[in-house]
């Protein structure tokens, strides 16, 4: 997808990501689209994945893969993919905000020892 931040294919897709950063129950301030070689958008939700209790949690989109559920990690690293989410590139909001709230309750919490 060879996109610019002026066509009105652009506008429709920061259009969609700010409706799936309302999904979330966060709102598209907290949302971000870039045009660069490869479409891509970011939003920060408010959630916690139990194993990851102190990193931050994103959905991340790319024209290629869809959304993904991705943790902060430190020092500016790139995202730590935890999830893709299969289907449709640009399902619907509601459909990515299930896909997001099955993760953080699918996620275990780290095991601080080993078992045995």
């Amino acid at each position: 997808m060879d996109i610019d931040d002026s066509t009105p294919q652009w506008r429709r897709l920061c259009h969609y990501v700010s409706e799936v950063a309302v999904a979330v129950g966060v709102g598209p301030e907290a949302c971000c689209c870039s045009p660069d070689t490869r479409a891509n958008a970011y939003i920060a939700v408010e959630h916690r994945i139990p194993r990851y209790a102190e990193r931050d949690v994103a959905l991340l989109w790319d024209e290629e893969n869809g959304w993904a559920v991705a943790v902060e990690t430190g020092c500016g690293e790139d995202l730590l993919v935890l999830h893709y989410l299969d289907g449709e590139i640009t399902p619907a909001p509601d459909v990515v905000a299930d896909f997001l709230d099955s993760v953080v309750l699918s996620t275990p919490a780290a095991t601080p020892h080993p078992i045995g």
